[in-house]
């Protein structure tokens, strides 16, 4: 009972003097506050095994301390195996709750084809297998100490029809206050793209970006940004300067709401003209790695919490998954990743895996209304209050 009286104040009381016990080594490693990660999309779809490798290669080859993958299936056990064994090797994860970019008719939470006019779905279609899964998923996985954040889905928007900026702006409000009622400790995050300005529901220049990011539910802000292949820009993303030039812009958003933003999709072709990243040269992938290099400096200082490069592909899953932006096990890209994480400080691991404590942890936050990703902004802070439980 005593515990539910400690401020801000009680907090910093436990935060380590000069010559004393110091944040423990083994926690996330962040530059100044901020994460390095990568997407692995369908991770929870391999074996205990892959995944295991997986981990442990990204982790302590790459520096990598965050995973966003995408999670549209009913069963909850690929994703538990998945979240237990991140625990296991101190990663933590972004949780993309559904795939609307690669909708099809054939998806049991967002049917639709790519041409169809989406504004039905965000009004009404939602509410039905797509806000189930939600609710289960989250509920189910809430207390688990390698969850970071929620995506509402992967890179949500209107397309070009401007009849469904409203709709899709009542979705992001029920569906973010759905997933706050039943988590209020993670951060929510839309999960968009914010890449193409003709692509509404999500563009900045018309203040529509701004307008879904305002809710108290939204915790925290995204946008992604690929290198300019043709096939790219065919698909609805703009030339590679003006996506990186939004990108600024909605990082100087985050700033204005006071909300944290990360990278949540950085993709850089491995080597123009090539299909797939197996078939490109070594020359190709060591300039891919001194262009991430540049670019994870600059979108930092911009101002950015966290960056997520798209993608690492696994070579020995079959059929292997690998699209023009995909690094492999070896890839200098590693290096790069690693360097930045190396320049780490060290933060406040995730709360403890012990069941009793981690409900009593939440029941605590959900008692004074806190967001602990946002309302501890120190790290020692952080620490302090986790050191509580040990």
């Amino acid at each position: 009972a005593i515990l539910l009286f400690f401020g801000v104040g009680a907090l910093a009381a436990f935060a380590p003097l000069p010559g004393q016990e110091t944040p423990p080594a083994e926690a996330t490693p962040v530059i100044s506050g901020k994460f390095i990660g990568v997407n692995v999309y369908s991770l929870t779809g391999k074996d205990s095994p892959r995944i295991t490798h997986i981990l442990n290669y990204l982790k302590n080859s790459c520096g990598v301390t965050m995973i966003r993958l995408f999670y549209a299936s009913e069963p909850t056990e690929d994703l538990q195996k998945t979240l237990d064994l991140g625990s296991k090797y101190g990663v933590r994860f972004i949780v993309s709750l559904a795939d609307f970019a690669n909708r099809t008719p054939n998806s049991s939470l967002i049917p639709l084809n790519q041409a169809d006019n989406p504004t039905d779905w965000y009004r009404d279609g939602y509410k039905g297998a797509y806000k189930s899964h939600v609710e289960k998923i989250v509920s189910t996985f809430k207390n688990h100490p390698a969850i970071y954040a929620w995506e509402l889905a992967n890179e949500p928007h209107c397309a070009a029809f401007s009849n469904c900026a409203e709709a899709y702006t009542g979705w992001v409000q029920d569906m973010s206050q759905l997933i706050k009622s039943i988590d209020p400790t993670h951060l929510v995050s839309v999960g968009t793209q914010a890449n193409a300005e003709f692509q509404l529901g999500d563009s900045v220049g018309d203040g529509q970006y701004e307008k879904i990011n305002s809710f108290s539910s939204i915790g925290a802000l995204t946008g992604h940004y690929y290198n300019g292949s043709p096939q790219a820009i065919l698909s609805g993303q703009q030339d590679f300067q003006t996506q990186k030039d939004l990108m600024v812009k909605e990082i100087a958003i985050a700033k204005k709401l006071n909300k944290p933003f990360y990278t949540g999709e950085a993709g850089f072709l491995c080597q123009e003209n090539q299909p797939n990243c197996t078939l490109a040269s070594d020359d190709a992938k060591n300039l891919r790695a001194e262009f991430l290099k540049k670019e994870l400096g600059d979108i930092f200082n911009a101002g950015a919490t966290g960056y997520l490069i798209w993608q690492y592909s696994d070579r020995l899953t079959a059929p292997i998954e690998t699209d023009a932006y995909s690094f492999f096990e070896g890839d200098p890209v590693c290096s790069v990743l690693q360097e930045f994480s190396q320049k780490a400080a060290p933060i406040v691991p995730p709360p403890p895996a012990s069941a009793e404590y981690q409900v009593l942890h939440s029941e605590i936050l959900k008692r004074f209304n806190i967001d602990f990703d946002q309302s501890f902004p120190y790290d020692y802070l952080k620490w302090a209050w986790e050191k509580l439980w040990n």
